[in-house]
């Protein structure tokens, strides 16, 4: 039976990797590009945006370095939590940003001390300036005539699949961790946001494992990968990881190490905490939750610990 290769696209906190997984022999090929970043003159020095021309450029090289000479059967798309995008009715870009973008930490605020309850009670998640309504604020203040323009507002890696596919789909366990999905019935939020006064789309909603779409005409041209090639989500980075862990049963707890390192326990039903210590999102798995805590930019932290304490060129970790 001939091997199938499927190309992995990672959107981390600090790269985009790209692999080329082998059914028979793991992974085959990898690259990776750095964020690229915007200059926002208007925006407070806390804020990050991506560069979407110079970030889709460095996407689109990595997976043609990797799949160059390979026939790729599917393209699998994961992405860094709470990191978003605004697109106006055309589809063309506002604003694309990680999810260590920190400009509405004050709107955030505000929205938390109206509404702190019935947001974490909803979306499993708080502080509000890390979601999705937090962001929306900002932009609705600060930048109304750009707030006028979205139309749609997506995860990172579903603005990743709309740039491979052209398809518009919010996927489920990011769709929770953005604070855009209702953690009890994992459907739209529309009187959550109605009640906050702002925009709220109902993209349609795919789980971890569906095909979104089919590489498009232009996007093959730009990647190298074929025309009509599915696409299929992934979902949540830390999820995705703890499937790879087999921690799929409710009470298992897996830790997935990158540039912070959360802890998520498995539950039969979400869970909150009195005061919002903790966050409740979706696992991949059907009518499974995941209660989380969180040890901060552990990685983040050790590698700079790595650059302070260890030459240029060597294995630095391994000596730690």
């Amino acid at each position: 039976m001939a091997t199938k290769q499927i190309l992995v696209i990672d959107a981390g906190t600090s790269t985009v990797r790209c692999y080329v997984h082998d059914s028979d022999l793991g992974i085959v090929a990898s690259a990776s590009s750095l964020w690229a970043y915007a200059q926002e003159p208007d925006a407070p020095a806390f804020a990050r945006s991506f560069d979407v021309e110079a970030v889709w450029r460095g996407i689109s090289d990595s997976i043609a370095e990797c799949v160059t000479g390979r026939n790729i059967a599917a393209v699998s798309v994961t992405s860094q939590r709470q990191a978003l995008a605004f697109l106006d009715n055309q589809g063309d870009e506002i604003y694309v940003g990680p999810n260590m973008d920190l400009r509405s930490v004050f709107e955030g605020a505000a929205l938390d001390e109206d509404n702190g309850p019935r947001i974490y009670t909803q979306t499993g998640h708080i502080p509000t300036f890390m979601l999705a309504a937090g962001k929306l604020r900002w932009f609705q203040i600060h930048r109304p005539e750009a707030y006028a323009r979205i139309a749609s507002v997506l995860t990172l890696a579903d603005w990743l699949a709309w740039k491979l596919t052209g398809e518009l789909t919010r996927e489920r366990t990011l769709a929770a961790e953005s604070g855009l999905l209702n953690i009890w019935s994992r459907g739209p939020l529309a009187d959550l946001y109605q009640h906050l006064g702002l925009h709220h789309d109902t993209p349609m909603l795919v789980t971890a494992s569906d095909v979104i779409g089919e590489t498009s005409t232009e996007s093959a041209a730009q990647s190298g990968l074929d025309m009509g090639t599915p696409v299929v989500a992934a979902g949540a980075d830390t999820q995705a990881g703890l499937i790879g862990l087999g921690v799929v049963r409710a009470s298992d707890v897996g830790l997935i190490a990158g540039w912070s390192a959360p802890v998520q326990m498995v539950t039969s039903q979400p869970m909150l905490a009195p005061m919002g210590e903790t966050w409740t999102g979706l696992h991949h798995i059907e009518n499974r939750w995941v209660l989380e805590s969180t040890t901060g930019d552990m990685g983040n932290s050790y590698r700079w610990l790595k650059e302070m304490l260890v030459a240029p060129g060597s294995d630095g970790y391994s000596q730690l």
